[in-house]
C-alpha cells in the first residue's frame, strides 16, 4: 500500500524538485538474474531531415563479483529504420547481423564501464549509454566530477599520436518527481579537441535521468556536433535511451 500512495503522491508533485535533508549515493543496484529493457534511438540530423535508427535491447545480469561489478549480456529484441528510402531486405539483414551475438557489458556500481565486447564501434554506441560515471561520494546539488569516459568514442576516432584536449563532466543537478519516481537528473558535459587545425573539435552534452528507488539508468540523451567544422553541415548525432521496465 505504501509504494501506491507514494507514487501517487509523486504524480501530484510530477516535475517538482525535491529538497533531500542529506546528501544522495547514487548507484548501480543489480543482481544476478535481473532483467532490464531499454529503447536505444540514434538520430542523425543534417539540414533538419532526419534519419532515426531504434534498438530494442534486453539485458540480463549473469553476475556480481565481490567487488560489485556486475556482467551483463545483452540481445536484441527489436529494430527499425526511419528517413531513409531502405529496402525491407536491407533492413531485416541489419537486424539478423545485430541479432547474431550477444553484447556483454561489465559495469561498476558507479556507472563505470569496466568492459564492452561484441559488435564494432559504431554497433557500441547505444550500449556506452548505460555507462553513466556517478560519483563515488554522497552528493548535494552542484557537485561535479570528471567523466572522461563519455568522449572515449570520440578520442577513438583520431589519429595515434595527437596531443588530445579533454575536458568532461558530470553534474548532479538535483531530484525531481518523476514518472511517479523519485529520479535525480544529471547533466552531461564534454569537449574534445587534438592539436591539429584540419580535425574539428567535438562538443558532448545531454542529460540522463537516474531512478533511485530502482537504482538503475531510467533515461539518457546525449548530443554530439563538431566544432570548427569547415564546408558543409555534418549535423548532429543524438543518442537517446529510455528504460522500457
Amino acid at each position: 500500500m505504501l509504494p501506491l500512495l507514494l507514487s501517487c503522491a509523486l504524480r501530484g508533485l510530477e516535475g517538482t524538485r525535491l529538497a533531500p535533508e542529506d546528501p544522495v549515493l547514487l548507484g548501480w543496484r543489480l543482481v544476478p538474474g535481473q532483467e532490464l529493457d531499454y529503447a536505444f534511438t540514434t538520430t542523425h540530423t543534417v539540414d533538419e531531415e532526419a534519419v532515426v535508427r531504434e534498438e530494442h535491447w534486453s539485458y540480463l545480469v549473469r553476475d556480481v563479483d565481490i567487488d560489485g561489478v556486475a556482467y551483463l549480456e545483452g540481445r536484441l529484441t527489436a529494430f527499425g529504420v526511419e528517413g531513409v528510402a531502405e529496402a525491407a531486405e536491407a533492413v531485416a539483414q541489419e537486424e539478423a547481423r545485430l541479432a547474431a551475438e550477444p553484447v556483454g557489458l561489465s559495469l561498476a556500481m558507479d556507472g563505470r564501464l569496466v568492459e564492452l565486447h561484441g559488435q564494432g564501434w559504431g554497433d557500441q554506441l547505444v550500449h556506452r549509454l548505460l555507462a553513466v560515471k556517478l560519483s563515488a561520494d554522497a552528493v548535494t546539488p552542484g557537485a561535479t566530477w570528471e567523466d572522461p569516459a563519455v568522449a572515449r568514442p570520440v578520442v577513438d576516432l583520431l589519429p595515434l599520436g595527437l596531443e588530445i584536449a579533454l575536458e568532461a563532466t558530470q553534474t548532479f543537478e538535483g531530484i525531481y518527481a518523476r514518472g511517479g519516481r523519485v529520479q535525480a537528473l544529471l547533466r552531461t558535459r564534454a569537449a574534445v579537441s587534438a592539436d591539429r587545425a584540419d580535425l574539428p573539435g567535438v562538443w558532448v552534452h545531454g542529460d540522463a535521468w537516474w531512478d533511485l528507488e530502482a537504482g538503475t539508468l531510467a533515461s539518457r540523451t546525449l548530443e554530439l556536433s563538431l566544432l570548427g567544422h569547415e564546408g558543409g553541415d555534418p549535423g548532429v548525432l543524438t543518442l537517446e535511451a529510455r528504460a522500457l521496465r
